[in-house]
């Protein structure tokens, strides 16, 4: 049985026009800090969105999709097969999910353990051998205790360990700074993430490529900060439906 919606929020001309103004606004950006436009990328966080919102997006042209609970993302992703979507993990991942995690998805932006990386690894070896899963190492740039993200202290442990494992393809680091109600405040954290990124030498250098932070309300000034992927849930698709 689905356990996603199909009511209808937004059409397909309403979806095109949605993609095309966030794409004016991602380029105005990358125009202004001198940055080719088709380098950086967006994900469209589509946690408790309809399937048949997301369906219009599709239709309009939409390439990535980004879930955060398994169950609903496999209904999605069941139901949208034809369009080839790239669906990527945004959410924490029990290490009992892993499994099937690691067999649904493309990418997983949130690996934030070593015991989850060898879980990962093995399972994508099993079910999709010869295509690594890509994946963003999640980083707690705050430090907040309730947030999930693996410390600094182990972050270089997670790389090394991630990096020798056949089944993932470590493609860069994710992050959620604390939502700061300043933006100047969050670009600091902006700016460590883009950092630690730059001082990290993984054991695959070519695929390392990837900076994923930014969501809604900020993703222009992340991407002025170094973004090269950014996760767009309400300024894409509009207000989550009422549970």
């Amino acid at each position: 049985m689905n356990t996603v919606t199909e009511h209808q929020t937004i059409s397909t001309e309403e979806a095109r026009a949605k993609l095309a103004w966030i794409q004016d606004q991602i380029n105005s950006v990358t125009d202004e800090i001198g940055v080719v436009a088709d380098t950086v990328r967006f994900v469209g966080a589509s946690k408790a969105q309809p399937l048949a919102t997301i369906r219009a997006f599709a239709d309009a042209g939409i390439t990535a999709c980004g879930e955060n609970y398994l169950q609903d993302a496999i209904s999605k992703i069941d139901e949208l097969e034809r369009y080839e979507l790239e669906w990527h993990f945004i959410g924490h991942i029990q290490t009992n999910k892993a499994k099937q995690v690691a067999e649904r998805f493309s990418w997983v932006q949130t690996l934030d353990s070593v015991r989850l990386a060898k879980r990962l690894s093995a399972a994508r070896l099993d079910s999709h051998p010869g295509e690594p899963l890509n994946c963003c190492i999640q980083v707690n740039v705050d430090n907040e205790p309730q947030k999930a993200g693996v410390s600094a202290e182990a972050y270089d442990e997670l790389v090394a360990t991630a990096g020798e494992l056949p089944g993932l393809k470590l493609r860069g680091v994710m992050a959620i700074p604390q939502p700061y109600p300043e933006l100047a405040q969050r670009r600091e954290s902006f700016k460590r993430v883009k950092t630690m990124f730059d001082d990290t030498s993984p054991r695959q250098p070519q695929h390392w490529d990837t900076i994923s932070m930014g969501m809604s309300d900020d993703y222009l000034t992340a991407i002025r900060c170094g973004a090269n992927l950014v996760r767009l849930g309400t300024v894409l698709f509009g207000p989550r439906p009422p549970k």
